[in-house]
């Protein structure tokens, strides 16, 4: 359910936005050196009595739009001060104030259009999307034929937004091919900034999945050992997956996950989910020396490691969901699940990636140990997790290992 935004709060961060990524507003730069001091050092002064507000505004938003802001640096303390670090603000104001009503224009049909998709009521991502990139074109467009200091600082400028763009579509849908703003205009307006009215709509359409959905959706696409998604095996493929790997990504989210654990599983989350942890283990692929060769022996045995970790999530699953049992059955089955992950691969090099892959897991295991001294039962479901798969008749079909896990620990810690 998306909370309620505070007119009074949004109308005070629409204002902090339009002072601080003023580019396209009806404001124009200041083009003296002693208006471009007094505007640079209001942003220093007011810049922390704003965030208070801008906060209040933030904790409005769900997971997702909080994403948007998080990843994309959106937070008022970032965005002022690229005008004042340029090596000639006056000469760059005096530039961008050239276009000033073409580019005034511009974003009030970007902002009309954004409020009349908002207003309709109806889903419309990826037109909200397409607006924002079709905006985004035609600012840069607008200054194409100026010198290169400011094409430069309105690509960085414009950059901003089309990161938070492409964000959303990774967590949404993609942006429509086609959209018409030209007209926006003849709606109203009801903002002075651009990014305010861009997340509101972001946090009005974006999908707002559990936390747990979007925690596993993350592990699914961070840990694909087990997954049944085959590793990339050409130089191309490799690069775009290694590219995409990002041990930070939705902060937010991974945040909120940690909080709704109870203290013991925090702590084991929090240790195990620190950057330099879980860098190492998502970069073990993508620093092997022949990837290649790598990927296609891990993925001759796709079909046995997907079956094994459904195996595996669905016992996990059953003991979360129906009944008690102890903390050591559930120890039992992420270290039975490791160990035959390890065991499924013949190849001395695939065996060697598999068990540094796995480390994660037994490091779980190790940390549980000190907080609660307890140990895995020697045996639980049998040698190979058999039928696992068929207990998630009915249930939610987990892609991860990794939140089923921390569900049934969460559950059993405690005891």
């Amino acid at each position: 359910m998306v909370k309620y935004i505070e007119k009074s709060v949004s109308r005070s961060v629409d204002e902090i936005y339009e002072r601080l990524f003023r580019i396209g507003s009806a404001k124009p730069f200041p083009e003296t050196t002693e208006a471009v001091k007094e505007y640079c050092s209001e942003i220093d002064t007011e810049s922390a009595s704003d965030i208070a507000t801008f906060n209040t505004f933030y904790s409005t938003l769900n997971a997702k739009a909080k994403e948007v802001v998080v990843a994309n640096n959106l937070k008022i303390q970032s965005l002022g001060k690229v005008f004042c670090l340029v090596n000639d603000p006056v000469k760059l104001a005096q530039s961008l104030n050239a276009k000033l009503n073409k580019v005034k224009l511009l974003r009030e049909n970007a902002l009309g259009t954004l409020a009349h998709l908002v207003d309709t009521g109806e889903s419309k991502m990826d037109q909200v999307l397409c607006t924002v990139k079709v905006y985004t074109d035609e600012m840069i467009n607008a200054y194409a034929e100026s010198d290169n200091s400011t094409r430069e600082y309105v690509f960085k400028m414009m950059s901003r937004l089309r990161h938070a763009l492409e964000t959303a579509a990774k967590i949404s849908v993609k942006a429509a091919d086609k959209c018409d703003i030209s007209d926006g205009n003849k709606h109203v307006v009801k903002h002075q900034s651009f990014i305010l009215p861009m997340l509101i709509a972001f946090n009005k359409f974006i999908d707002t999945d559990s936390t747990d959905e979007m925690m596993d959706e993350y592990y699914y696409k961070q840990f694909m050992l087990g997954n049944g998604k085959p590793l990339p095996d050409t130089d191309d493929s490799i690069k775009e997956y290694c590219y995409s790997i990002d041990s930070s990504s939705i902060l937010s989210t991974r945040t909120t996950f940690s909080s709704l654990l109870n203290a013991k599983t925090q702590s084991v989350y929090l240790k195990l989910n620190r950057k330099e942890i879980m860098d190492n283990t998502l970069s073990l692929f993508c620093k092997y020396p022949d990837q290649v060769t790598l990927a296609r022996l891990i993925n001759s045995r796709l079909s046995e490691a997907k079956r094994l970790q459904d195996n595996a999530v669905g016992h996990l699953v059953d003991l979360t969901n129906n009944g008690e049992t102890k903390l050591s059955l559930v120890l039992c089955i992420i270290n039975t699940y490791a160990n035959q992950m390890v065991n499924l691969f013949e190849n001395k090099d695939a065996r060697e990636f598999v068990r540094k892959q796995m480390n994660i897991y037994r490091e779980v295991l190790n940390e549980i140990e000190k907080l609660t001294n307890r140990l895995a039962d020697k045996q639980c479901t049998g040698s190979e997790l058999a039928d696992g798969h068929k207990l998630l008749a009915g249930q939610h079909q987990y892609l991860s290992f990794m939140v089923p896990m921390y569900k049934a620990l969460n559950k059993y810690m405690n005891e």
